[in-house]
């Protein structure tokens, strides 16, 4: 039996024939040092109910009129129990921190247990528990976990006694809520970045930001919108200029003290190189394949009008 646990004996006579019959018999309950000798092991009732309190063997010794019995049993490392299931103070978090805590109880006592944390099935993101040297001893029956994105945890703790025997542990889970909150002074645009030909429109929204940093899709923010190249409505909708021309423009949100930018790059066609050198007129950079092809033509229409008119 395991140490920790009770048993229950009776005591029944036997007949002519060493058959026990169906009599229970009033017995005098003691417990005496193991076969061999030792140390006596744990107590037993008036009624035959008996309780181990340590691990080894033990005797149980009964008497009823004048006749006396005995029965020996081995008791065994008890399991740890739950004494206090695993909670987390805050829960829901809002933050990115919250602190575990559990209880444990053993036969061996408390002291001797060593409390491990872990995640358990599929999380939003790998969680710390901290400070990591305490996770896997006795105190980290109280520690803090760490978390990096937002969204629901369950997070176990395996309580285990000082045998580290396979069956010497239980384990408790809690469920941690994390909520994405939106932090007061962040904004984000989106996209951060684009490319958009000229005279075509790129549109954009400003976002909260949660405690991690991640924009928080569902909360789109009012602001101010500006550029300083082409234009950009109050919806946040940026149409590039359309003259011919590349280069970039900046994009700017504001709400009150929080503000972000956006950088748009603009180019003659998607594909085109930027300085102006394939197709249509330069741009600073001698004539494109357009300007010299013209120029050409009208050379050759001066050449053939300098014939007719020497004919």
């Amino acid at each position: 039996m395991a140490n920790g646990t009770t048993f229950d004996f009776n005591v029944v006579g036997l007949d002519q024939f060493g058959f026990p019959t169906t009599t229970v018999l009033t017995a005098a309950w003691t417990t005496v040092p193991p076969l061999g000798g030792g140390m006596i092991i744990g107590s037993i009732d008036n009624a035959g109910i008996y309780t181990a309190n340590g691990q080894g063997s033990a005797r149980i010794l009964a008497t009823s009129g004048g006749l006396t019995a005995n029965a020996d049993i081995t008791i065994t490392n008890g399991k740890p129990t739950v004494a206090i299931a695993a909670s987390a103070t805050p829960n829901p978090v809002t933050a990115n921190v919250t602190t575990l805590s559990v209880l444990g109880a053993d036969d061996l006592g408390e002291p001797l247990l060593t409390y491990t944390w872990s995640t358990v099935g599929s999380v939003p993101a790998p969680v710390t528990f901290s400070p990591s040297v305490n996770n896997g001893t006795n105190v980290g029956k109280n520690i803090t976990a760490i978390f990096t994105k937002f969204g629901t945890y369950t997070l176990r703790v395996t309580i285990s006694d000082a045998s580290k025997a396979s069956n010497a542990s239980e384990t408790s889970d809690v469920t941690v809520t994390v909520v994405q909150t939106p932090t007061g002074t962040a904004l984000r645009i989106n996209p951060a970045s684009t490319s958009v030909v000229v005279n075509a429109s790129q549109s954009f929204a400003a976002f909260s930001v949660d405690q991690f940093g991640d924009v928080i899709i569902g909360s789109p923010r009012t602001v101010t919108w500006s550029t300083d190249r082409g234009s950009i409505t109050a919806a946040g909708v940026f149409t590039a200029p359309a003259d011919v021309g590349t280069g970039t423009a900046k994009i700017t949100a504001v709400d009150g003290a929080d503000r972000d930018t956006a950088t748009v790059t603009i180019a003659l066609s998607f594909g085109t190189v930027p300085d102006g050198n394939v197709g249509g007129a330069g741009s600073g950079h001698g004539c494109g394949m357009g300007a010299a092809s013209a120029f050409l033509g009208l050379i050759l229409m001066l050449t053939w009008r300098r014939r007719r008119l020497g004919e």
